[in-house]
């Protein structure tokens, strides 16, 4: 379930130093420097700071960034501080699903760094999404190990979003990728009704 962050702030921070901080499974989050605290914003205009909280407890954090001069999100950072557990993807997407739905944003551009691990998450919202290749990046961004990596950006407008969502929904066959989005899209909601 998706609650703002400002909410959580005290226990989101506490997780947040407990986790990431110093863990080299996070160095793709952290880049060069790391920030000991999470700057929560107390409006959302400009950011959109989301937790996912499963059983009352947090187990990700997702950063929304506007552009509000050509209506559409220009970042998505997300983290999960319970890797592997699958409600963080449901509400990863049913944030997409609110930047579409409640929103009314005209597209999303999403940038990930090449050899991230956790890259995997984005390359399956690209592939089922067929999400438009932007760009490509050569050593864009420097990790605290000193390792220069590539930065990928793509992009995907509110019409297709809403038209491939819809093709997924009525897909009978289904490979086990689209299953899950099904799934997901059934336990979120597809009116974007229970939304922020």
């Amino acid at each position: 379930m998706l609650k703002y962050a400002i909410i959580y702030e005290n226990e989101l921070n506490e997780i947040y130093q407990k986790i990431i901080l110093g863990n080299e499974k996070y160095l793709y989050w952290d880049h060069t420097y790391s920030n000991l605290k999470l700057k929560l914003r107390e409006n959302d205009w400009e950011y959109l700071q989301l937790v996912s909280i499963v059983n009352n407890k947090i187990i990700g954090y997702i950063n929304i960034k506007f552009d509000r001069d050509i209506n559409a999100v220009s970042n998505i950072s997300a983290i999960s501080f319970d890797i592997g557990n699958i409600y963080f993807l449901y509400d990863l997407l049913a944030s997409v699903d609110l930047i579409f739905c409640k929103r009314n944003m005209s597209k999303i551009i999403i940038n990930f760094y090449k050899k991230n691990p956790y890259a995997k998450v984005w390359e399956l919202f690209i592939g089922i999404f067929r999400m438009r290749y932007i760009g490509y990046y050569e050593n864009n961004r420097k990790l605290k190990n000193g390792k220069l990596v590539d930065e990928l950006v793509f992009e995907i407008k509110k019409k297709s979003y809403l038209k491939i969502k819809n093709e997924i929904l009525k897909t009978k066959d289904a490979n086990h990728n689209i299953r899950l989005f099904q799934k997901i899209y059934n336990k979120i909601g597809v009116n974007c009704e229970s939304m922020l």
